[in-house]
């Protein structure tokens, strides 16, 4: 294993977008910098079924029922960082909006993005006895988006907003 292909906290970058056309995010804002870690939880529901039915003997199977997605992180409050406000106005408004995780290996050119649509659905502000306040923020995923790109460089439209290809939740 080639230890350059690690990726640290570091490397990782969040952006967020309101949007705009189907198909489209709105252009990207930046967020801030959260601190720790930044969690993408992806899982699905299983169910056993077993067929009693069968000559030999009970068979069974377990089959998916469904996928639940959220990427939760906290990071320090600035209230006037835009990426911030993005995500106070998107979550007021009840607004879906795109999420992109962009993530560099520790070569610098090792990349792997993941990029979602959904909802800001908590937006948590913590005003600590020492220190400085924090928010925590924990988007819900309803579909997982593949960027379209040329040479791994995502493709924009003419109004230079990302193409993406959806893949339900």
């Amino acid at each position: 294993m080639n230890v350059q292909k690690l990726i640290r906290r570091s490397g990782v970058k969040l952006f967020i977008a309101g949007k705009s056309t189907p198909g489209a995010p709105e252009s990207l804002v930046n967020i801030g910098r959260p601190k720790n870690q930044i969690r993408i939880s992806d899982s699905r529901g299983t169910q056993q079924i077993t067929d009693f039915e069968t000559a030999a003997s009970g068979i069974n199977e377990q089959i998916t029922e469904g996928r639940t997605v959220s990427v939760t992180w906290t990071a320090n409050l600035v209230v006037d960082d835009p990426g911030f406000k993005k995500l106070e106005t998107l979550h007021r408004n009840d607004a879906r909006a795109w999420l992109k995780i962009e993530a560099t290996a520790l070569d610098g050119t090792t990349k792997k993005d993941w990029v979602y649509t959904g909802f800001v659905s908590d937006l948590s502000v913590t005003f600590n006895e020492s220190g400085v306040a924090e928010v925590s923020v924990t988007f819900a995923a309803d579909a997982v988006w593949s960027l379209v790109t040329v040479n791994g460089v995502p493709l924009r439209d003419a109004q230079g907003r990302y193409l993406a290809i959806p893949r339900a939740v």
